[in-house]
């Protein structure tokens, strides 16, 4: 606080506290102190005003040139593979492992996208605190709140943020002028603590690009109303002063949002501009008018999971899942209803147009804090006293037969990738699921390096491992022997080592995990 506001307080409770029978001329000298103390305010809130909000004014000037028309291009569908059947056997007819360990080659490596820090404002942004100073150094009356709090829930999570008290602004026609002065409206700092308690909530939720753009989209449907032009706006303003890449764009008698992202997301529409998917919030197709004006710093949307949503625990009903050779692996589990919820909006994706990382952002995921306290202390004592070779065999086992199999046409109408505590929770699940599945379990309880194994149509695990004399068919990756690991064949006989029936590890890809 600078020696002149000191000053300016200190002659404030000064006067205030003077009897007005000492001076004549009291009331004059107040008047004056009054006068100098709204012109020091004044010239403090010129010098504070931020580079953020400069830009914003340019940025909302820039949003009245006139807007290009573009086409959205039909969402590329997912591709179809052709679907493998689990393979069952048992001690009958199991062909017996090979004596000593047998390397199998492979086609490639691939090596899983990595996440990148989120994105950030283009400065950080700061709560605005109710002035201790009143505006009238005479007057002690507590300014009235220009926020209230709005509070909702979250994917069963109760949240609030501030927003403004007065009249909410509104977008009275379709046009960029109106447009821009809506921009200028949101970007005042009346919508600076709402800015700020999102971001709040982003870090303490811990969540990852994908749910915070649902949470922003509900913070503007909540303020709004859901289907609203302005609900809009505010999502999108709010995200991109979030730090992310997006663009505005007419539809008809519509605003939409484009965000931005490296992932081809399939099954929604999309506009590419500058060499970058645009993918319209909601989803749609048609013609857009559409503002390519670029905001400094904005970045994509990343659809990796680096983090478990620390949302409400809302428990499910028990699944229950038993060993067929080892009965005592007999594990209920009660999932959490609202990640469950989270995870149907999840969108199925690729990174940088590659098939290969269609699975590694499942598999990477955390386990939740919530099963893992039920499902791993549970595991380990089952396992307790065995080696690791001993002990993985009974955990895939486990998988292999505690789970019915079942294809995702099926069940879901189309392909679809679990998350590991998905696989726990549903009825059916397929060899890409429970590979998921495996490979998180082996990779917490039993600290061994796993990676995945795709070959044309099916997709197997691979474990680190050399305690316990391991044998059969493995992968040789900078000097460590990853013995394959199928959760799809299924039977008293499998175990760690055995390729399925038809599987050609030749043109196999390995695809390496964290």
């Amino acid at each position: 606080m600078s020696y002149k506001y000191i000053h300016i307080i200190s002659l404030t409770a000064a006067f205030i506290s003077m009897p007005l029978s000492m001076n004549a001329d009291i009331n004059e000298e107040r008047a004056k102190l009054q006068q100098e103390m709204n012109a020091f305010r004044k010239a403090a809130k010129e010098d504070l005003e931020s580079f953020r909000q400069k830009i914003n004014k340019e940025y909302a000037e820039a949003l009245k040139d006139p807007w290009n028309n573009i086409k959205v291009s039909p969402p590329i569908v997912k591709p179809k593979e052709e679907q493998i059947p689990p393979v069952i056997i048992d001690d009958e007819n199991t062909d017996p492992l090979p004596i000593k360990p047998n390397p199998v080659p492979y086609d490639e490596i691939f090596d899983a996208p990595r996440p990148t820090p989120q994105p950030q404002p283009i400065e950080p942004i700061h709560e605005i605190v109710n002035d201790p100073i009143p505006i009238n150094p005479l007057d002690d009356t507590p300014e009235p709140s220009l926020l209230k709090k709005l509070e909702f829930s979250f994917f069963g999570t109760p949240v609030s943020v501030r927003i403004p008290t007065e009249p909410l602004f509104r977008l009275k026609h379709l046009e960029e002028n109106e447009v821009s002065n809506v921009w200028d409206k949101l970007s005042s700092d009346n919508y600076t603590n709402l800015l700020y308690d999102c971001l709040q909530l982003r870090d303490n939720l811990k969540l990852d690009d994908w749910p915070y753009l649902l949470l922003l989209q509900q913070v503007g449907e909540e303020v709004c109303g859901k289907g609203t032009n302005e609900s809009v706006i505010l999502t999108a303003y709010l995200y991109c002063q979030s730090g992310y890449k997006m663009r505005l764009a007419f539809s008809k008698n519509q605003l939409r949002m484009l965000f931005a992202s490296d992932h081809t997301i399939f099954d929604n529409g999309y506009c590419m501009l500058d060499g970058t998917k645009f993918y319209l919030l909601g989803g749609g197709d048609g013609d857009l008018s559409i503002s390519e004006k670029v905001f400094p710093n904005e970045q994509n949307l990343s659809l990796l999971m680096n983090h478990q949503p620390l949302l409400a625990l809302q428990s499910s009903p028990a699944s229950k899942h038993i060993s067929t050779r080892n009965t005592d692996m007999d594990i209920s589990i009660n999932a959490n209803t609202n990640l469950l919820k989270l995870y149907d909006t999840y969108p199925a994706s690729i990174v940088n147009d590659n098939f290969m990382t269609k699975w590694s952002m499942y598999a990477n995921m955390p386990m939740p804090e919530h099963i893992k306290k039920q499902l791993y202390p549970k595991i380990k004592e089952k396992i307790q006293g065995l080696d690791k070779l001993q002990a993985l065999n009974k955990i895939l086992n486990w998988v292999q037969t505690g789970f019915e199999y079942e294809y995702d046409d099926i069940v879901w109408g189309g392909d679809r990738a679990f998350f590991p505590e998905e696989s726990l929770h549903y009825p059916y699940c397929d060899c890409e699921d429970r590979s998921i599945l495996l490979s998180r379990i082996v990779r917490d309880v039993l600290n061994l390096q796993c990676v995945l194994v795709y070959y044309p149509s099916h997709l197997a695990a691979a474990v680190a491992i050399d305690e316990g004399n391991p044998t059969g068919d493995y992968f040789d990756y900078k000097g460590k022997r990853f013995f394959i690991a199928d959760g799809t064949i299924m039977g008293y006989g499998a175990s760690v080592g055995q390729t399925m029936k038809n599987m050609d590890n030749s043109k196999a890809t390995l695809i390496l995990l964290d």
